[in-house]
């Protein structure tokens, strides 16, 4: 193999360095290094596993595919923390490389990756070639710490994730007995300070009963959660939205609010999760609500654009200023300011509309000036599933 001269390799080096730190995606930042590797020292295969990622096994070249990740992942634990020329493979192993260069990449004492080349020559001294190798390890132990953080935290977010759901759930049997034996109570005969304390327990207890749900569906709907499954059927929107609004009509009326739905043109069926879309929608209306002072008005647009559709709900209440509408949709935000501190909430319905909106493969927005009003749009792009099969 002809040597690499060192303005060549000081460039590919600064190139490396340069895709480690401004590339935001682990993967493809491996994916480059791997090429680049294999370019500069002209190795027939190459590779990179991630053990704590079954799935982030990244290989390129004639012979990668003869190694196997449980094999890779038994080396890593065998061998010590620095390049080895053809190490000991087991007589198992299938793999016919003339030259094989392996070395393990270490986090915190354990070792979470594997990084190896081969070739079906023998390859120059490995005392020439560590100096690059060395390098260009360092740059992949950059990646698996940042790596292994992700894995780690994704980890304890699912756990937490899985507490939460699980508390929730164990919630509501308590609850609904107490909702129970409440009502019970309210048929008695009952003095009018019994009476007002009876209401502030079941005040408490409604309270308590729309967090647990609203945790439930915050679980349920979690975007990243790539497990979870639902059905889709054709859904008229319009109509969705016409049950949605009437369920909120009386609470709009108690609000002193005028509610109204503005729906002129003929809009497409969507492939969508009818029981999902309408809890989005419910949780922007019962915002609207809460957030509009008495004798402002809300409002329900639906429209059909080429390529997608928009469920906005607008409002003429207290509007949100722009620093504070970046965070909105994330989890426990609320606004922090005294209008909002005074309504009840528990900072996840928008999370849940974010939620539902990118499982459809849409997104949820905000426009709204302070003191101007909101106006809450649910996109729904109209491609993929969420078009209607012509023999539904």
């Amino acid at each position: 193999m002809e040597a690499v001269s060192d303005q060549d390799l000081q460039l590919v080096m600064r190139y490396l360095l340069q895709t480690v730190a401004h590339e935001p995606h682990t993967e493809q930042t491996i994916r480059i290094i791997l090429r680049t590797t294999q370019s500069l020292l002209e190795c027939d295969a190459i590779g990179f596993s991630f053990f704590p990622e079954p799935s982030m096994r990244v290989v390129y070249g004639s012979g990668a595919d003869r190694l196997a990740e449980d094999l890779l992942r038994q080396m890593a634990a065998e061998l010590s923390n620095s390049l080895h020329l053809n190490p000991p493979l087991p007589s198992s192993s299938r793999a016919q490389f003339h030259s094989l260069i392996m070395t393990p990449i270490l986090v915190d004492d354990e070792a979470v990756a594997l990084f190896w080349l081969g070739a079906h020559r023998r390859l120059r001294a490995l005392c020439q070639l560590s100096d690059d190798l060395l390098t260009i390890k360092r740059y992949l132990l950059l990646v698996a710490n940042n790596l292994h953080r992700e894995a780690r935290h994704r980890r304890l977010e699912l756990s937490q994730t899985d507490f939460i759901g699980l508390l929730a759930h164990d919630l509501r049997s308590p609850l609904t007995a107490m909702h129970g034996f409440a009502n019970l109570l309210e048929n008695g005969n009952l003095t009018e300070q019994q009476i007002h304390y009876l209401g502030k327990i079941q005040g408490g207890i409604q309270q308590i009963t729309e967090l647990t749900e609203g945790i439930q569906d915050a679980v349920r709907y979690d975007p990243n959660d790539e497990g979870f499954r639902f059905t889709r059927r054709p859904l008229d929107l319009r109509m969705m939205a016409e049950k949605c609004v009437q369920h909120f009509r009386q609470a709009a009326r108690d609000a002193g609010l005028n509610l109204r739905l503005q729906a002129r043109q003929q809009l497409p069926l969507v492939n969508a999760n009818s029981r999902m879309i309408s809890r989005a929608l419910n949780n922007l209306l019962e915002n609207a609500i809460k957030y509009t002072p008495r004798g402002g008005n809300i409002a329900v647009h639906l429209r059909a654009e080429p390529d997608q559709i928009i469920i906005a709900v607008q409002d003429d209440g207290y509007g949100i200023r722009r620093e504070h509408q970046r965070d909105l949709f994330e989890r426990y935000v609320r606004v922090p300011r005294d209008e909002h501190r005074r309504v009840r909430g528990n900072g996840l319905g928008l999370y849940i509309v974010r939620s539902i909106c990118e499982h459809h493969g849409g997104q949820a927005t905000v426009r709204s000036n302070e003191g101007l009003g909101s106006t809450f749009s649910i996109i729904l792009p109209l491609r993929g599933d969420n078009l209607v099969s012509q023999t539904a």
